[in-house]
């Protein structure tokens, strides 16, 4: 992944953090089927595969992944 992705996902886990309820984001989508319980945050062109802790207020990342290959 190149250096300007790092900085845009840093960027984006940082806002979602910072959101009283992370799952409002504009870019977050729940996941079904073998995925259920997981969330995706879209990054430009990247997908970033998430699970969330809202009592500990954790979002505990899983993967990074081009878009084609996410799923």
């Amino acid at each position: 992944m190149e250096t300007s992705v790092h900085i845009r996902v840093l960027d984006q886990l940082d806002q979602l953090s910072a959101l009283e309820n992370p799952l409002r984001h504009k870019d977050v989508r729940s996941l079904e089927g073998k995925l259920r319980g997981y969330y995706r945050l879209r990054i430009g062109e990247y997908r970033l595969i998430f699970e969330l802790d809202p009592m500990n207020r954790n979002i505990s990342v899983n993967s990074i992944v081009p878009r084609g290959n996410a799923y």
